[in-house]
């Protein structure tokens, strides 16, 4: 595949910087469209111009994945819509805030939440926030705070389970390469033989939970975190409303009860279990449950399950007599439209990653820095090299599309651990998914908590970036010790040191955030 050298760069690098200036998602997005446009037509005005819708076009009308996404994601808007126009959200809120006495308690329910849903990440990047945003909202939580939880179990946790709606990918593309090596290596297996190396997956859940039951913030969070606290400002009000708001614009019936929450909330849990495992065969006979899983389609299954969920909820509600047919009709279209400002933006990152593809982003960085290595920095430097691919592009798919067959080879001629250099990667590109604005699931992440992109953006990379520090040096320790526990015990001691180092030069205004907990602890 050839690649446009550094020029390829361009197009994500203006788009991240001017996103985080500007808090513009969307200009930011199109600006970089727009300079990729124009470098992929050499410069020709009009083709740039036409360039630019071609792309947007492609990516919103894809019907293998990214239509389906839309698709999905409105049908899920309709549902909370009908949840909130119930009273179902907030009857969930007054019990809630009856059974959970705390704010830790509050994020430590989102966290576990998040870590039970762990089969698919859009799915989880967008209920979780969507179901605990009214819990987080009465104990004065951030919406960067929710969002930043939410998208902590998507792709960190998705990627540790055996069974996922991205193993069969991953797995795939290492048995592909196992028969052009010529090796019989069972590619599930090597897969599974990943996940203890998977350094900073793990070290992403064990700093939440450290964060979560210590109240150990710094910067730009722990602001967002004073700011709620001390005046009841849940999220910066910018030039755009966050994502996914307009839901609490929504009048809810006086008559709604906790079961008009639940109800429909597991109702779309099993019913998408139930049709990822008919999409992937299972009810044809002859597969497990674990097979079926890895054959998934996982979108259509959930495009499948939403809209039985629309469909029972109504019935449900008109059952009841907590909301008429007519007015659950309304909900739908309120929840839909309070998923537009996050489809727009996932459209445009999508757009952006084609332009990044056609321009070879990934293979330029990958050809950069993976040239003459020592077998003991491969590792570390697969690890760097994904961080950044993942981060420039936004999607950790097309990651492990480019460098899957970039590092089993190195592996396999350096003498290296494959477990080890595919769990660098796999680390990496869930970096990169977890931190980069162009990412979809941190857009999903922000839409469901509620919380402008751009502030999900900006107050999670500090945390990231430290995760991803500790897992480099795991990496580089690995790298020489070829030891798991050693590496884990290494990396987890300095996360906590950077996390307890880090929250020392917030010291003033950590102490002053304790404070305004407690008080609000106390009134609840």
């Amino acid at each position: 595949m050839e690649h446009y050298g550094w020029i390829s760069l361009l197009p994500p690098v203006i788009a991240i910087v001017l996103a985080i200036v500007t808090r513009e998602v969307l200009l930011s997005l199109t600006v970089g469209i727009m300079v990729g446009s124009f470098i992929l037509f050499d410069g020709n005005l009009m083709a740039s111009f036409t360039g630019v819708f071609d792309f947007v076009f492609q990516s919103a009308g894809d019907p293998d994945w990214n239509m389906r996404t839309i698709i999905y994601t409105l049908f899920l808007g309709s549902v909370l819509g009908m949840i909130t126009k119930a009273g179902g959200a907030r009857s969930f809120a007054d019990w809630s805030s009856k059974t959970i006495k705390s704010r830790r308690g509050a994020q430590g329910v989102t966290f576990a939440t998040g870590i039970a849903l762990f089969f698919d990440d859009y799915f989880n990047a967008l209920t979780v926030g969507s179901v605990m945003r009214t819990v987080t909202d009465r104990f004065k939580i951030s919406r960067e705070k929710l969002a930043y939880i939410t998208d902590s179990t998507a792709a960190p946790v998705v990627i540790l389970m055996p069974i996922s709606t991205w193993v069969a990918y991953i797995v795939g593309m290492m048995g592909d390469q196992f028969n052009q090596l010529g090796l019989d290596n069972n590619p599930f297996m090597e897969f599974i033989y990943t996940i203890p190396y998977n350094f900073y997956a793990w070290l992403t859940l064990i700093m939440v939970a450290v964060i979560i039951f210590t109240n150990l913030e710094y910067g730009p969070m722990a602001k967002a975190e004073k700011r709620a606290v001390a005046k009841g400002i849940l999220y910066e009000e910018g030039s755009v409303a966050p994502p996914g708001d307009e839901l609490n614009r929504i009048e809810g019936s006086p008559n709604g009860k906790v079961a008009d929450m639940v109800f429909p909330i597991v109702m779309l849990v099993a019913s998408i279990v139930i049709f990822m495992l008919y999409t992937g065969g299972f009810f044809d006979g002859g597969k497990s449950v674990s097979q079926a899983l890895q054959d998934t389609d996982s979108v259509t299954a959930m495009v499948y399950g939403t809209f039985l969920t629309i469909v029972i909820s109504m019935l449900w509600y008109k059952v009841r007599k907590v909301i008429g047919i007519l007015e659950s009709i309304e909900a739908v279209v309120a929840g839909m439209k309070a998923m537009l400002p996050g489809i727009l933006i996932l459209v445009l990152a999508w757009s952006i990653g084609s332009v990044t593809s056609e321009l070879g982003t990934g293979m330029f960085l990958a050809e950069v820095v993976t040239e003459s290595l020592p077998a003991w920095t491969l590792p570390m430097v697969i690890f760097f090299v994904a961080c950044f691919m993942a981060f420039a592009t936004g999607t950790s798919w097309g990651t492990f599309a480019i460098m899957i067959p970039i590092a089993i080879p190195l592996a396999v001629f350096s003498d290296t651990s494959i477990a080890l250099c595919m769990a660098a990667l796999l680390s990496g590109a869930v970096w990169g998914d977890h931190s980069s604005p162009l990412s979809d699931t941190t857009i999903l992440s922000s839409t469901g908590a509620g919380c402008p992109h751009v502030d999900h953006v900006r107050t999670q990379i500090p945390y990231s970036s430290t995760g991803a520090a500790a897992a480099l040096v795991g990496f580089i320790v690995a790298g020489i010790t070829q030891s798991v526990i050693v590496s884990l015990i290494v990396s987890v001691a300095v996360l906590i040191g950077l996390i307890y180092l880090f929250h020392k030069f917030n010291k003033d205004e950590i102490e002053k955030i304790d404070q305004h907990i407690e008080q609000v602890d106390a009134n609840l």
